[in-house]
C-alpha cells in the first residue's frame, strides 16, 4: 500500500494519518518549483484525515504532535487545542524564509525556531494544517470526529439502555433531544464550540448562538410518515454547531501621539 492508500484509509475510518517529512523527502518539499512532490500530490488529493509535519531531526515529528492530540480530554473544561505553536519532543529546525514559505504553500506542517527580534523562541509548529481540500486545520477535523462520535455513542446510549422502551411520543423525542443538548454542552465547555453570529439560513434573519442549537422540537415525532413509524424511527435530530476555531494570527495597530 502506497501513503496514498493510507490517506483514503483515513477518511475512510475517520481516523487520522500522520506523514512525517524527512530525509530526502525535505528537498522536494521545499522547492518551489517542484510539484510533483508528495505534500504538493497530497494537497492536490484533499484528504481530509492526513497532515504532514517537516522535520530535518527527526523522522516521527509528526507522530509527536498527533501525541498532543491524543491527550485531550473531551470531557474536561477548555481542554481542546490547536496544532499551531506547539512543542515537541523533537530538535526545532532553523528553515528559510523561502523554505517556510514553500512548506507554507504546500500545507506542509513544520517544527521551526521562531526569531523575535534577537529574542529565539527554541521550537514551535508552524502551519499545523491538513491536505483537507476544505482549508481544514488539524484541529478541525480531530474535533468535529470527537464530537460526532460523543453524538453517536450517547444517542445510542439513550436508545439501548432503558428499562422498558423509549415511546414514539413527544416524551420519547425529548429524552433524544436532551442528549443532543448534552452533547453540545460538553463541546462548548471543552472549548471546541463557541459563541457566534450568523444569518439563519431557514429565515434569513441575523441572530447569535452560544455555539450550537438543536432544532428538532419534540412534537415534530407526531407527523412522522406510517413508513418511519413502521420503522420505529424518531423524528431526525436536526443540530447547528458553531466551532469556537483558534487565533493564530495578531494584526496590530498602534497609534502614537
Amino acid at each position: 500500500a502506497t501513503f496514498f492508500d493510507l490517506a483514503d484509509w483515513g477518511d475512510q475510518n475517520d481516523a487520522m494519518v500522520p506523514f512525517c517529512a524527512s530525509g530526502s523527502l525535505l528537498p522536494g518539499i521545499q522547492d518551489s518549483g517542484i510539484t510533483n512532490d508528495i505534500c504538493s500530490a497530497l494537497s492536490t488529493a484533499g484528504n481530509r484525515h492526513c497532515f504532514s509535519l517537516a522535520s530535518g531531526s527527526s523522522d516521527y515529528a509528526a507522530v509527536s504532535l498527533c501525541a498532543q492530540f491524543g491527550s485531550v480530554l473531551y470531557s474536561g473544561q477548555n481542554t481542546t487545542i490547536t496544532g499551531e505553536f506547539k512543542k515537541l519532543s523533537v530538535a526545532a529546525d532553523d528553515w528559510s524564509s523561502t523554505q517556510t514559505t514553500t512548506m507554507i504553500n504546500k500545507k506542509c506542517a513544520f517544527y521551526t525556531k521562531v526569531d523575535l527580534q534577537g529574542s529565539e523562541d527554541s521550537g514551535r509548529v508552524i502551519n499545523a494544517i491538513s491536505f483537507s481540500s476544505y482549508g481544514e486545520w488539524i484541529d478541525d477535523i480531530i474535533n468535529l470526529d470527537a464530537f460526532v462520535n460523543s453524538l453517536k455513542v450517547a444517542l445510542y446510549n439513550v436508545l439501548a439502555n432503558q428499562t422498558t422502551k423509549l415511546p414514539q411520543t413527544p416524551a420519547g423525542q425529548q429524552i433524544l433531544i436532551s442528549a443532543a443538548n448534552d452533547i453540545g454542552q460538553q463541546y462548548l465547555d471543552n472549548g471546541y464550540l463557541g459563541p457566534r453570529e450568523y444569518t439563519d439560513p431557514d429565515d434569513g434573519i441575523k441572530k447569535q448562538t452560544v455555539g450550537f442549537e438543536v432544532l428538532t422540537q419534540p412534537e415534530d415525532i407526531l407527523t412522522l410518515s406510517d413508513a418511519d413509524r413502521a420503522d420505529r424511527k424518531s423524528a431526525p435530530i436536526r443540530m447547528r454547531v458553531f466551532k469556537a476555531g483558534a487565533i493564530h494570527h495578531v494584526d496590530v495597530t498602534v497609534d502614537v501621539y
